[in-house]
């Protein structure tokens, strides 16, 4: 059985995931500018220091780079996946609300009293049940 404290790990890392999706989707966009940058140029027939191969050989790096990121990503989408319907599949519709609004959408407990019409702590016990109730996938279980 997992503890309470590494139960809301794994479901803080949503928001740790969200945030290298992120940072690969710039990264991949970066990528790619790079890549059209390269197929820009215009080769003449003008011999000239190896610039063809070089161009050639930084192609390969670029394509192998991205086809890296793209498997990182799949990755983190799959993780990210495997968080949501987890939460989806708790019984218990109040308590899945809770943790979709703290764990999946970020959203403040001050905001969820907002929104809810509950108070802090009623939100809170209800929180600290739901995590509780919560069973981390077998798959992602270290």
């Amino acid at each position: 059985m997992n503890s309470l404290e590494e139960k809301r790990k794994y479901l803080k890392s949503y928001s740790m995931i969200t945030y290298e999706l992120d940072i690969n989707k710039e990264e991949i966009i970066e990528l790619i500018k790079e890549i059209r940058g390269i197929k820009a140029m215009v080769y003449t027939d003008m011999p000239k220091n190896n610039k063809k191969t070089d161009l050639s050989d930084r192609m390969i790096e670029l394509e192998n780079r991205r086809k890296i990121l793209l498997d990182e990503k799949a990755r983190l989408i799959k993780e990210k996946w495997t968080i949501i319907k987890s939460i989806d599949s708790i019984q218990n519709p109040l308590e899945k609300a809770f943790l979709r609004d703290v764990y999946i959408n970020n959203i403040s407990i001050p905001d969820i009293v907002e929104k809810r019409r509950y108070s802090a702590s009623q939100i809170n016990r209800y929180l600290k049940k739901a995590v509780t109730n919560y069973k981390i996938p077998k798959d992602d279980i270290e």
